[in-house]
């Protein structure tokens, strides 16, 4: 019996300690990100992407009218267990009073599944920005996530030129879940775990 309980203990620990998070070259696409003007490094594990952006920068006046810009970015994902991504995206705005920036980030798995998060500033402000989301991915295995973030400026102040710019986007891990942005197009981890755990505690015991 004690052989038995060691056993046990062993395969909780295998199936509820989770492996991490892995992430795989990103693919990108879009006027934020065009050919040349962006770059991307893995950390040693993989459990971590940055990409530096050149050219994601929009400049609006009363002249311009809305100015857009976007990038897509494509990666394949692995994930264990129930899984947290933090999502940091840097930059800088300038924006005068009558000027607004609209960030709209979109999350998707295998593209299904889209949640989105909107964050705005208005002038008149002169910063550093960091937009941080937490992306609950709640179910196992290897997929595809696609980020899709867009910026939308407009101004109709003639003080100056409103610019906003995204300098870089990092991935990883994440502690607190956002239940808005919780994504998932599979079933559950606790659904695939406990038929198998039942399985195989099953066959211990009736060793």
């Amino acid at each position: 019996m004690k052989k038995n309980s060691v056993l046990v203990l062993l395969l909780f620990s295998t199936f509820l300690v989770a492996d991490g998070l892995h992430f795989g070259e990103p693919i990108m696409n879009g006027p934020g990100c065009s050919p040349g003007s962006v770059s991307w490094a893995l950390s040693p594990s993989n459990n971590s992407l940055s990409i530096l952006f050149g050219t994601f920068s929009l400049t609006a006046n009363p002249d311009s009218g809305l100015k857009r810009s976007y990038c897509e970015i494509i990666t394949q994902v692995s994930t264990h267990n129930q899984t947290l991504i933090e999502a940091d995206y840097r930059g800088f705005h300038d924006l005068p009073i009558e000027a607004i920036s609209d960030w709209r980030v979109s999350y998707s798995l295998d593209n299904n599944a889209i949640v989105s998060r909107l964050d705005s500033a208005i002038g008149d402000d002169i910063n550093p920005h960091t937009y941080s989301h937490q992306v609950n991915i709640t179910c196992n295995g290897t997929r595809m996530l696609r980020i899709f973030a867009e910026n939308i400026l407009t101004s109709s102040s003639t003080d100056r030129n409103a610019t906003d710019t995204l300098d870089s986007i990092d991935l990883g891990q994440a502690n607190t879940p956002d239940i808005a942005l919780q994504i998932c197009n599979g079933a559950s981890h606790i659904s695939l775990v406990i038929p198998a755990l039942m399985s195989a505690l099953f066959i211990l015991f009736s060793i």
